[in-house]
This record gives C-alpha cells, structure tokens and sequence, in this order.
C-alpha cells in the first residue's frame, strides 16, 4: 500500500508539471488499481498539452477498465477523448478498441448522442476495416438506424469530395451483417435516397453494401425490393436493377428480373441493364469457363419460355439468342487460345531439345 501511494505521488508530481503524459496514460491500462478521477486528471492534461498519442492511451485504458468506472464517467472520458481526436481526422480509437467490444464493453456506456458523434468520428476513415467494422457492428446491436445513416453518410462523402483512397462501404461483412440484417426494409428505404442523391455509381457502395449484408437474399429483403418493383416508379426499377447488378447473375434474381422485364415497353433501355444482370458472371475457370458460365444462363433463361406473360417471353427469346452468339463467340476464341498455347508449348519442347544437343 505504502509502495502503491508513493508511485501514486510521484506520478501526480509528474502529471503537474507536465512531463511523461504518455507514459503515465499507458500506465493506467495496466495500474494495479484504477483511479477514475486520476484518469480524468491524466486526461485533462493530455487534452490541453494536444498529445493524441496520451489521449488514445487513455481510450485503451477506459475500454480495458470499463467495469471499474461509473458508465456515466466512463462515457464522458471516453466521448471527450473522441470528440478530441476526431478534430483533428483521427480515427485510430477504433483500432484501439476493436478487440475489446462486446455487452459490457465501453460502447454500451454511451447514449444515442453520443453513440452519433462517434459514428461522425469515423466518417472520414478510408475504410471500414475489421476493426473499426467490429465497433460499428456493436453499436448496431443497439442503435441499428444510427448505422445505416452513418453509412449513407459516407455515401455521400464519396459522391462529393472523398478523401484519397476513400472506400465508403466495405466489400464484405462479417459482424456487421449479422447486426444489420434483419432491418431490410430500413436499408432499403435509405438506400433509395443514396440512389436518388448519385446513381452513377450507386451500384459500387450503396448496392455493393446491401449486397455485403445480403450476399442470399433474404425474404425481407426481396419483399421490400418487389415493393419498389411493384410501385411502378421508373427511379424504383433503375433502383432495383443496380442492386442486381453486384450479385453476379444468381440464379435468384430471375424473379425479380421477370416482374421488371413485365413491368417496362418493349426497346425500354432498362432491358438492356437487366441482360447485363442476368448474364453477369463473376470469376470463372478452366480454358472453356465462359462458355460453361453462358450455357448456364442459357438454361435458366429457357425456363422463361413458359411465362404467362408475353412480354417475359419475347425477352427470352431475344436474350437466348444473344446468349447463343456469346456462346459461340467465346467457345471459338477459347479454342483459339488453346490451340495458341499447345503451340507455343510444342515450340519451347523444340527449343529446350535444341539447346540440350
């Protein structure tokens, strides 16, 4: 105890004059006790002397001892320290605290004010990595719309003047999907206004992130997506044509395709959008990859064939014979290909002998 209250002293001593900041901030993480208002001293000084680096050691140091402060505290301390850093486009606290959320964690200590302002921090961040994606993900858990708004914010950003190597959205989820999935219908309705706001690329960040949380759709999802559909708002069909287009033509879009393809006149340019999605791809391999991809999507379009719907039907035919000219077009430069490869391998056989003799 005696030891303990003289390493408290000198520490006080040292804070006072402002000297070793953070040394003594990092200390606190790993203190055999935890002092609350010595923290909140320590914290102080690290704000008016401007050191970030004192201020994210003493955000590991809130988030690491949350169950030993008042959550009241514990969400001020940790909001002045973010309020700090994102003056001044610093959002490393989310690399501090990543690895450390969860039901008890420093985040469930904030309102939905504060929970707003720590989004805000995080707009400006290039990109929503698996740390920064593990503290939005537990902030959905509890304030799901703050999230979806955070992200249209970063939308935005990106339409307008994003930062350099800016990524609004992130290419897959993991932690985040599962918190953000059952709220269909309010991603979709704010997705829309993303679309209304930019749809020249709406379909690489506001359709790529309905697709990160909904890489199968799920029955929600495709009912709040037919309802858009259904609305016969010309806007509404772009809409939904653009989120189809990152799935890659898969096989469950077929549906949803037909009641477009019903629902618009014949030489609408929408058809030709929604050929790009039902013939979409994605990666494919082995010399005649394409060709097998094509066939695919040739068998499923054929079942069209029988739609009570003669505008449904009219489009198979068109796209089955667009398909049958791709078709052929990629089997025979995939037999070219190989043909040229056989060649140049015979040829370095010819030459590796001649050099052999």
């Amino acid at each position: 105890e005696a030891r303990h209250d003289a390493v408290v002293c000198r520490l006080q001593k040292w804070l006072g004059a402002g000297k070793y900041v953070p040394q003594i901030a990092r200390h606190l993480r790993f203190a055999t006790k935890f002092d609350p208002a010595f923290a909140e001293t320590v914290l102080q000084v690290a704000l008016k002397q401007e050191d970030k680096v004192a201020v994210l050691y003493l955000v590991e140091a809130i988030a690491t001892r949350r169950g030993e402060i008042d959550a009241a505290l514990a969400g001020r301390l940790f909001m002045s320290a973010i309020a700090f850093l994102a003056a001044r486009n610093d959002s490393r606290w989310a690399d501090v605290i990543g690895h450390q959320t969860g039901k008890d964690g420093i985040l469930s200590a904030l309102s939905a004010d504060q929970v707003g302002i720590a989004l805000d921090s995080l707009i400006h961040r290039k990109e929503i990595d698996f740390h920064a994606e593990a503290v939005v993900a537990e902030i959905a858990e509890r304030h799901p719309l703050a999230v979806i708004d955070f992200f249209g914010k970063r939308v935005r950003l990106a339409s307008d003047n994003p930062p350099q190597d800016y990524s609004a959205v992130p290419f897959s989820l993991d932690a985040l999907q599962k918190a953000l999935s059952p709220y269909a219908r309010e991603l979709v309705s704010a997705a829309r206004v993303w679309f209304d706001d930019d749809d020249v690329f709406f379909s690489y960040r506001g359709g790529q992130l309905l697709k990160s949380v909904f890489p199968r759709w799920s029955p929600e999802f495709e009912q709040a997506l037919r309802e858009e559909v259904r609305s016969g708002d010309t806007a509404g069909l772009q809409f939904v044509t653009q989120i189809m287009r990152t799935y890659e033509g898969q096989s469950f879009l077929h549906d949803l395709c037909k009641e477009i393809v019903a629902a618009v006149g014949p030489g609408d340019p929408l058809l030709g959008e929604i050929g790009i999605v039902l013939e979409s791809t994605g990666m494919v391999s082995g010399p005649f990859g394409y060709v097998e991809a094509y066939e695919e999507r040739k068998a499923l379009i054929e079942t069209w064939r029988t739609d009570p719907r003669e505008r449904v039907r009219l489009f198979a035919e068109r796209h089955i014979h667009e398909l049958e000219q791709m078709i052929g077009a990629e089997q025979r430069r995939s037999e070219q290909e190989l043909e040229l490869r056989k060649l140049e391998f015979d040829r370095s056989d010819v030459e590796g002998e001649d050099k052999d003799g």
